[in-house]
């Protein structure tokens, strides 16, 4: 498959992370997001891309694909960590979490968001090394990878939400994919139904960094356009047959899920790890499906397997 063409225009960001209120931006995770460098792309078909970077340019790059609609402070902590060795580059998913930059009728298919993915990388005028993901991100980086849309010397992906068939699923799995997809079928007004929901859960007993996580997550609940514009993003994720696009992998790569992720069942990984040929699935201990924000360990367990992958593999 030919990538198409994508050329992009790029301008100051002088609203970086504007969809936060004044609550948010008292948060102790955006000392960490202070790290990434931020720039407004505007895409062939006039989107506007929030892209972030972070680490010295003409370092081997690593491209950080993160959870579709989901706000890039989650992979801030681990940018940092990779920034050490690697210069790191970014985006976050058009239309959400920013939804005021993306009209509801805009493509969001996932050639769509790869093709995103490489306009970023056009702008920092850069080729990855390697990708790292991060929950539906997996999803991006595995349509990418496997249909050569873009070529990569090693993956590594968390808790990847990439659905092969599998025995064994999270309440979230069983219940919440099959519900975006028919909301992505709808409207937002019957997306609106399932915000107010969603705002009726428990509020959580959690403190610190998770309880601000935990309110980030939220934020493409805020309305019935926002539920409505996440669901369209999540149903792309879920559209193709994975088994035969996972085959089609042929980098070097890690499957890391955390042993107390209620979000992302371990069958989940371990058959994404199964499919790819010659990938290594490992656990790392008391972690959730926060890890990529809060786990040492996991932050560790990427670079050492970047170090080991970069000076090997023979592309």
């Amino acid at each position: 498959m030919q990538a198409q063409s994508s050329a992009s225009v790029s301008m100051p960001d002088t609203e970086a992370w504007s969809y936060l209120g004044e609550q948010e931006r008292q948060f102790s995770v955006m000392r960490e997001g202070a790290a990434l460098t931020s720039t407004r792309l505007r895409t062939d078909d006039g989107i506007s891309l929030h892209a972030l970077s972070c680490g010295q340019p003409g370092r081997p790059v690593v491209l950080l694909a993160n959870a579709v609609g989901v706000s890039a402070l989650f992979i801030a902590r681990l940018a940092k960590a990779l920034a050490v060795h690697y210069h790191v580059v970014s985006w976050e998913s058009r239309g959400m979490p920013d939804i005021g930059t993306t009209p509801l009728s805009a493509c969001v298919s996932l050639e769509r968001q790869c093709q995103d993915a490489l306009a970023v990388l056009r702008h920092f005028d850069c080729k990855p090394s390697a990708v790292v993901s991060y929950c539906s991100g997996s999803n991006v980086a595995a349509y990418a990878l496997s249909t050569r849309l873009m070529t990569a010397q090693a993956w590594c992906a968390v808790s990847p939400s990439i659905n092969v068939a599998t025995a064994n699923q999270t309440d979230y799995q069983r219940t919440m994919l099959p519900l975006w997809r028919r909301l992505a079928e709808g409207n937002p007004r019957q997306a609106a139904l399932v915000k107010a929901l969603l705002a009726r859960r428990n509020p959580s007993e959690e403190t610190g960094p998770r309880s601000e996580l935990l309110h980030l997550n939220g934020l493409p609940f805020a309305s019935g356009e926002s539920t409505y514009q996440y669901a369209r993003l999540q149903a792309a994720c879920m559209a193709p047959e994975w088994a035969p696009l996972l085959n089609a992998i042929a980098v070097p790569t890690l499957i890391c899920h955390g042993t107390q992720d209620v979000i992302i069942h371990r069958d989940t990984s371990d058959h994404v790890a199964r499919h790819v040929p010659g990938a290594q699935l490992i656990d790392i201990p008391d972690s959730g499906h926060f890890s990529v924000y809060e786990s040492d360990r996991l932050h560790t367990e990427i670079l050492h397997f970047l170090q080991r992958s970069l000076r090997t593999h023979t592309p």
